[in-house]
């Protein structure tokens, strides 16, 4: 094992304020990342394998585009039902759908159909006949607005009783496929009841003296000497000497080094998610790709550095109208008699739960945050 081996000592817990135990990023090291849930001087250890950057964006597409699947899946069970079709039109498609086409040359596959097949809007049972309405002169109309209603909230019902899971069920599946060996902490599907978390390497490195002008807010000149504080050829004891200055209240070095300084690092990852704003997902707010740099480098610049990002999958609130809207037609009766086309628009109200995204960058020997519960792999 090379880079920074972190030692959890009761006095470095202590540091960290531990009530009875911890979910600490405990260790850097060529082959992935070690967490571990540690109790008094016990831990229980997991390591993941640091995924390539290309896996982490997919995975951003997977759950992005998985989500513009369900909302297709509603928009298309609506129009089904008040219509009263029998499914005969086949394939369903809109341009939304391929809304990542050439948007993140980083994530280069399609992760949903290019349509929405009837098997995913047809299943069960739909009225045969549209909803009943009568002409009269234009614009005015007579629509039988209790069964129109009544057949736009059990589509809505069907769909978030049997297409939600079907839509959990494809991020999990772009967990396993882009982050086999990712962390759990809990479930990642429930507000507030954990996440899953995995480490990723980019190619090429990034501006590491960002971190060097956060760490100058610190401890000024020697900011270098720090921030390089796992670089091949040097001692815990020759950068002691370079800094000049005690490294924590305890006087050892590793860790959790100058807490004030460690703490900066986690300010490196930047970039947002998938759903940080209502409809990002279809290209609202310049959706839909997340914004920011995540601030990825090859796996051995985070054992010099004690720093690793990490891609969150998490679940959160949501409320929002649906991009895709409905619309029932009808007719009129226009001038001598004439049949004129009359639209009725159905905007559907959504809100719920779905999965989000999220950068992190985490500090070796620190706090794993925003995760409960005990750490599992699959």
């Amino acid at each position: 094992m090379k880079g920074r081996l972190l030692l959890l000592s009761l006095p470095a817990l202590s540091l960290l304020a531990l009530a009875s135990s911890l979910n600490m990023l405990s260790a850097i090291f060529e082959e992935g990342v070690e967490y571990e849930r540690v109790q008094g001087k016990t831990g229980k250890a997991l390591v993941a394998p640091i995924i390539p950057r290309r896996n982490a964006m997919q995975l951003e597409r997977a759950v992005s585009e998985a989500w513009n699947y369900f909302d297709a899946q509603l928009y298309f069970r609506i129009m089904a039902s008040i219509y009263g079709r029998q499914c005969s039109g086949g394939p369903q498609k809109d341009g939304l759908l391929d809304i990542w086409e050439g948007a993140n040359p980083e994530a280069p596959d399609r992760t949903i159909p290019e349509q929405v097949g009837p098997e995913d809007y047809c299943d069960g049972n739909l009225p045969s006949t549209p909803v009943w309405y009568e002409e009269e002169p234009c614009p005015g109309y007579k629509l039988d607005w209790a069964d129109m209603n009544r057949r736009l909230a059990e589509a809505k019902a069907h769909a978030f009783s049997v297409y939600y899971r079907r839509y959990l069920d494809r991020v999990e599946g772009a967990v396993k496929r882009y982050a086999p060996k990712g962390i759990y902490w809990e479930d990642y599907t429930r507000p507030e009841r954990g996440a899953f978390i995995t480490p990723v390497e980019g190619p090429r490195s990034p501006d590491w003296g960002a971190l060097t002008k956060k760490v100058e807010q610190v401890l000024g000149g020697k900011a270098p000497i720090y921030t390089r504080q796992a670089a091949p050829g040097t001692s815990p004891a020759e950068r002691t000497r370079e800094l000049g200055r005690p490294l924590n209240p305890r006087g050892s070095f590793d860790p959790p080094g100058v807490v004030p300084a460690e703490k900066l690092k986690e300010t490196l990852s930047q970039r947002g998610g998938v759903h940080d704003q209502p409809l990002y997902w279809s290209g609202a707010g310049g959706g839909p790709v997340p914004k920011g740099d995540p601030f990825t480098a090859p796996r051995a610049e985070y054992e010099i550095y004690g720093v690793a990002p990490h891609l969150y999958l998490y679940a959160v609130p949501f409320a929002e109208t649906s991009p895709r809207v409905p619309v029932y037609w009808i007719t009129c009766r226009g001038p001598a008699d004439t049949k004129q086309p009359l639209p009725i628009y159905l905007p559907t109200q959504l809100s719920g739960v779905r999965v989000n995204t999220k950068w992190l960058a985490l500090v070796e020997g620190y706090p794993v945050p925003d995760v409960v519960g005990e750490p599992r792999q699959r």
